[in-house]
């Protein structure tokens, strides 16, 4: 499986649409071929705060279990998944 997608929008305009506010961010350069080995931003919020937070993420998947040099999937197998180890406590 491959997973892609386009990013075109800066990350500003989506904060002010969304959230009705300027935050002084970094914006994306466009890119028309986001492979999961990228930084994306995302967009998150804790139960206790008001303002939603934008990071630079990892795109991908390692639970804290894992080593350094484990894998960073991007999907798992729905025939697999409940034997796996690696998303057993997801």
């Amino acid at each position: 499986m491959c997973g892609r997608y386009v990013n075109y929008t800066p990350i500003t305009k989506v904060a002010k649409r969304y959230f009705g506010q300027q935050y002084p961010l970094g914006d994306t350069i466009r890119q028309y071929n986001v492979a999961p080995s990228l930084a994306v931003h995302t967009i998150s919020r804790d139960a206790n705060q008001e303002l939603p937070r934008f990071n630079l993420s990892k795109w991908g998947f390692k639970p804290p279990s894992a080593g350094e040099g484990a894998p960073i999937p991007i999907n798992a197998r729905i025939e697999s998944l409940t034997r796996s180890r690696y998303f057993q406590d997801a």
